[in-house]
């Protein structure tokens, strides 16, 4: 059972990276003799990488993470520079149809897994010698890794509250009510989701997408999974080393007076940059890597 504390702030960023590979092709035909030579395993005809529905590619290089000097904390946390390897990352943040997809999935499968579990008690009453100590139903259903409804909707279901603890000078209950459920919010980040909810997601990505790919003879594709902190400095800064924002620039706002991204610029006045919440996912100017990433929710 997944132990995770609610997230107390709006959102966990939820942007999944994707590793480059970089494999080279083994022409070696099957029924080649390899006379006595390492040669590699034959019948590898080679490997291209695709990139990811929605994904961008970054590519690799080295950004400065920790404290700059003016800050407190550079005294214990100095900068250092580190490098970074090319990898993939989202455009957007997941938005709250496609969180929703991978929800419905896992309750789909906890009805399934409780209808075998039914009928398995149906046919034990029936017939007790039909189920048999150490049998493969019992080694299924106890070992299951499939997820119960009550952990999915308790430990993985977005957590609306937060739109009452984050947002204490904005009339919320509309929503809570509303902002995951509605259809007019599909293109919404989702929020209220743990650093454990957005690790489920991405195992759950990478098995949805290589499940396909085996069904039609594909090469499995490398696992998705939450950026380290270096690679989300990298990628957001959008190779620009000294970028105090995803934009580049050093102000919050354009030369109109228009807020450059989606956040809370004053107590009670969270309408300023055009919404008194969350925007759609795409609706701020990305960086110079194309990723849309300049504020809207927060970790």
């Amino acid at each position: 059972m997944i132990r995770a504390t609610r997230a107390t702030c709006l959102s966990h960023l939820f942007t999944m990276t994707f590793l480059v590979l970089t494999i080279q092709s083994c022409l070696i035909g099957r029924d080649r003799d390899d006379r006595g030579e390492v040669v590699g395993v034959s019948g590898r005809l080679g490997w291209k990488m695709e990139t990811p529905f929605d994904m961008v590619f970054i590519p690799g290089g080295s950004c400065v993470i920790g404290a700059v000097d003016q800050d407190m904390a550079s005294l214990v946390n100095p900068p250092n520079q580190v490098a970074v390897s090319s990898l993939y990352v989202d455009k957007c943040q997941v938005t709250n149809n496609k969180y929703r997809q991978f929800i419905n999935a896992l309750l789909e499968e906890a009805a399934s897994m409780q209808e075998a579990r039914n009928t398995s008690d149906e046919q034990e009453e029936r017939d007790p010698s039909s189920v048999v100590e150490g049998s493969s139903i019992e080694k299924e259903t106890s070992t299951s890794s499939v997820l119960s409804e009550e952990v999915i909707m308790k430990e993985l279901y977005p957590d609306m509250s937060v739109w009452q603890k984050d947002f204490a000078h904005h009339m919320a209950d509309r929503m809570v009510e509303c902002y995951y459920e509605h259809i007019s919010f599909d293109d919404f980040p989702v929020v209220g989701i743990t650093w454990e909810a957005a690790r489920h997601f991405a195992a759950w990505r990478t098995k949805h997408l290589n499940t396909y790919r085996e069904e039609h003879g594909l090469w499995e594709m490398p696992k998705f999974r939450l950026p380290t902190a270096a690679e989300w400095t990298y990628a957001a800064r959008g190779g620009n080393p000294f970028a105090k924002y995803p934009w580049g620039g050093p102000y919050v706002r354009d030369a109109r007076g228009k807020l450059l991204a989606n956040f809370k610029s004053s107590r009670g006045n969270y309408r300023e940059c055009g919404y008194d919440h969350t925007s759609p996912v795409d609706h701020f100017a990305p960086n110079d890597y194309g990723l849309h990433i300049g504020g809207n929710v927060s970790e």
